[in-house]
């Protein structure tokens, strides 16, 4: 409650000026999180906590400096520069308890955009200066897409709290933490009778130990998720657990149980109103995967062209999924020598990851890659044949060499 009456208290000593002033913090980070700034220019952060800053760039070096190296335990200096509204912060200088260093308050969730991270020498010291901004309505408005989409990601109306911090550790790739979180609920509710919330849990469990790569345990999770599911009924839709298991089932080669579960996660999709497209899409995908997995590359096709059509009526920012199926007709293209079509789809599925991921993303390097080998075999026609085809040459310090692998659709909660 005390964070709350202080975010309250904050809220009322904002003003209304909207002139833009140059506001500065310093502070030590890890180099992990400098490399995210790095990859994430032109894209948003938002500090969780309160921000404190100084419109004066001295205070901002005296906290971000170091005595000794660059780099300490791994974590670097780091100076931000905040170009901002009067009305985004608070003055707090006349209660602070250091008044000379002329200090303002950010509320908890403040949002800017990266505009530039640079290496700057100062007292032949390194230190990274980065360069922040504030947010337009259109970075309001994709923010507020994608914050939705997390939002409908942790289902955060639907059960405990417990349920909901478990699905914000899953969706941020806390895997580790995740697990152990809902292992210690599971210990918990061991005399408890709630077949619904059990089977959430174990679900929930069943998908984490999938992004471990714990193919095994994963089952076992989803086995029992399922097993509670049948004992009673309630909302939550059946399709999920054939979904996931079958998705489990695929990582350990069970291509014929996997297929079955698709198929009935399927006939269930297609009988709920309204229709879900995103998940049909998944679904869809997920049974050309299989049949790709076991050399049935025309009926992979098929799949695939449907997925596709599918998922390519969903809004972009839900568009991660049909990158995904595009890499993946791509795939199949080559498989069955239509080098052409093969071509077409791993363009488009390197730019739509391109427009939704940071560029190292290993999503983004993956397409690139297999676009990149398609784009020499069609060079390699050229050459070996008198009929030109269009090529659209890459930059060759651009190129990677890499085998082609199938790209999976992500598992859903």
């Amino acid at each position: 409650m005390a964070i709350i009456h202080i975010h309250e208290q904050l809220k009322t000593m904002r003003n209304e000026d909207t002139r833009i002033i140059t506001l500065y913090r310093g502070q030590k980070i890890g180099n992990e999180e400098i490399e995210k700034l790095r990859r994430n220019i032109n894209g948003l952060i938002s500090f969780n906590s309160f921000l404190s800053t100084s419109s004066d760039k001295e205070v901002a070096h005296m906290f971000g400096s170091y005595e000794g190296n660059e780099e300490t335990n791994g974590q670097t200096s780091v100076v931000f520069e905040m170009k901002t509204a009067c009305n985004l912060f608070s003055n707090i200088s006349e209660v602070a308890e250091y008044p000379d260093e002329q200090e303002y308050l950010f509320l908890v969730g403040t949002t800017f955009k990266i505009v530039s991270v640079k290496k700057i020498e100062r007292d032949r010291k390194n230190y990274w200066y980065v360069q922040l901004i504030d947010t337009t309505d259109d970075d309001l408005n994709d923010l507020k897409a994608i914050k939705q989409q997390l939002l409908e990601r942790l289902a955060i109306s639907k059960g405990p709290f417990k349920l909901t911090w478990g699905r914000f550790l899953y969706n941020v790739g806390e895997y580790d933490t995740a697990a152990n979180h809902y292992e210690k609920w599971l210990k918990d509710l061991e005399n408890i009778d709630d077949n619904e919330l059990l089977a959430t849990i174990h679900n929930d469990l069943g998908a984490i130990y999938y992004h471990k790569k714990a193919y095994a345990k994963s089952n076992e999770h989803h086995s029992s998720a399922f097993a509670q599911a049948q004992t009673a009924p309630f909302p939550l839709c059946h399709s999920v657990f054939y979904d996931n298991q079958g998705g489990t089932r695929m990582k350990l080669n069970e291509y014929a149980k996997a297929f079955d579960d698709f198929r009935r996660a399927l006939g269930i999709e297609q009988r709920r109103r309204p229709i879900n497209e995103l998940n049909i899409g998944r679904i869809l995908s997920n049974m050309g995967t299989i049949c790709y997995h076991r050399r049935q590359y025309r009926m992979a096709l098929r799949y695939f062209q449907q997925a596709f059509e599918r998922q390519r009526r969903i809004s972009l920012v839900k568009s991660d999924e049909l990158a995904v199926t595009c890499n993946n007709l791509g795939n199949t293209y080559i498989k069955l020598k239509e080098f052409i079509q093969a071509e077409k789809f791993y363009s488009e599925a390197y730019k739509i990851a391109r427009r939704l991921l940071p560029e190292g993303h290993e999503k983004v390097k993956s397409f690139e890659n297999n676009w990149n080998e398609s784009l020499k075999r069609l060079e390699n026609m050229n050459a070996n044949t008198n009929k030109k085809v269009p090529v659209k040459v890459l930059n060759p310090t651009e190129r990677r060499n890499s085998n082609i692998s199938i790209s999976q659709i992500e598992i859903v909660t």
